[in-house]
């Protein structure tokens, strides 16, 4: 009998991660895809990004919309209240096997807690990392206590997991997902990437992607104005944003953004650029920079320097090619101009695995793992 596979995606980013895997899990004779998708993929604020997996050829067996609202504190509770009403009308339907679930975003932790309640399986992806300045960080480590598989990027997060009291058995180290699509990618050209994205880029280009500090209000508008202030000096540079993600107080960063591009004909903002666009786009300019995951994790990988900026990745293992600045303009100011002037000799990325293609692992496990007769509960492993 096949087994009922479900995968579900709520944002741009995780599909990129999940793609290889869902192609692989679609194509599988044992195996029945499922793909559950809401979030912002269903935003038009956000890209509508739906379209990206419709693009792809993947059957989408149930999509809701859970951002109704803002981006308050008030705003998010009541999305994830929403996502938690909808995920249980659709595990119901579906009637999965397991479901498979990847970082750790709020309506990931809806998605997991509400498997839990309907005891179904969890397979989770990217489990034991660390971001100390954001709610990520607690998200992530409650979605592996809810979770019964685990799927890591790096021996220290293997550990990790364990130390929080998963079964080694149940721990494997398979290397970051993102790195996959690397290997497979073939850049575009910056005149075709020009032709793509209906611009014309200047000599030197700066990759520029800023998330929310979502525990911190403050923080979010003061790290916004003070890069946008150091930006200002690099005229001769084209200046790429792409936008955060629908976080807590992320819409001021968009409105400061929008602001400073306005003014300045070698600013582009993009709310979505998919892997091919963007990892070519890494490719060619001098340096990444903000605080996004795929500065630290994808971007080493492409020979590219990152400027990591503030809390938001604090705790993250990263390559010797990132820059950690503070969130000040001094800080900013004084890590770019180093950023955009380094030269990179060949660089070891910490999430890089040999031989090893974290969808493939993953789809050996789906084969061989019995979820008919899987038993619920779970016993802490003590070290």
């Amino acid at each position: 009998m096949k087994k009922k596979i479900c995968i579900i995606t709520t944002s741009r980013a995780e599909y990129d991660l999940l793609k290889n895997l869902i192609i692989r899990v679609k194509y599988s004779k044992n195996l029945i895809l499922q793909l559950i998708v809401s979030g912002t993929h269903l935003s038009k604020e956000y890209g509508f990004t739906k379209k990206n997996i419709l693009k792809d050829e993947i059957k989408i067996s149930k999509e809701f919309n859970i951002v109704k609202f803002n981006d308050s504190p008030e705003d998010i509770s009541n999305s994830f209240a929403i996502a938690v009403n909808k995920f249980s009308a659709a595990y119901k339907k579906l009637m999965p096997d397991c479901i498979i679930i990847l970082g750790d975003r709020y309506e990931v932790l809806a998605a997991a807690y509400t498997a839990l309640i309907h005891n179904i399986p969890k397979i989770h992806i990217h489990g034991g990392e660390r971001t100390e300045g954001v709610i990520d960080e607690a998200t992530r480590h409650s979605i592996t206590k809810i979770s019964n598989f685990h799927f890591v990027s790096h021996k220290s997060y293997k550990d990790r997991v364990i130390q929080l009291g998963e079964n080694p058995k149940n721990v494997f180290l398979v290397g970051a997902m993102a790195i996959e699509n690397i290997r497979n990618f073939k850049p575009y050209s910056k005149k075709k990437l020009e032709t793509e994205l209906k611009c014309k880029f200047k000599n030197n280009i700066i990759l520029v992607t800023l998330h929310p500090i979502n525990l911190d209000k403050k923080s979010s508008s003061q790290t916004i104005i003070n890069l946008l202030k150091v930006l200002k000096k690099y005229n001769n540079y084209s200046i790429i944003f792409t936008s955060p993600n629908q976080d807590t107080y992320g819409k001021i960063i968009i409105k400061k953004i929008k602001q400073f591009i306005k003014k300045r004909s070698n600013c582009l903002l993009f709310k979505n650029l998919g892997n091919q666009k963007y990892f070519s786009l890494i490719k060619i300019s001098r340096a990444v920079v903000g605080n996004s995951s795929s500065g630290i994790i994808e971007t080493p990988s492409l020979g590219v320097p990152t400027l990591n900026i503030g809390l938001r990745q604090r705790g993250r293992i990263a390559a010797k090619s990132v820059i950690h600045s503070e969130s000040t303009f001094k800080s900013i100011n004084n890590n770019l101009k180093k950023a955009v002037n380094l030269r990179l000799k060949k660089i070891k990325n910490p999430y890089h695995l040999d031989k090893i293609e974290p969808s493939n692992e993953i789809l050996k496990f789906l084969k061989r793992q019995n979820f008919k007769y899987f038993k619920h509960e779970k016993v802490f492993y003590d070290l």
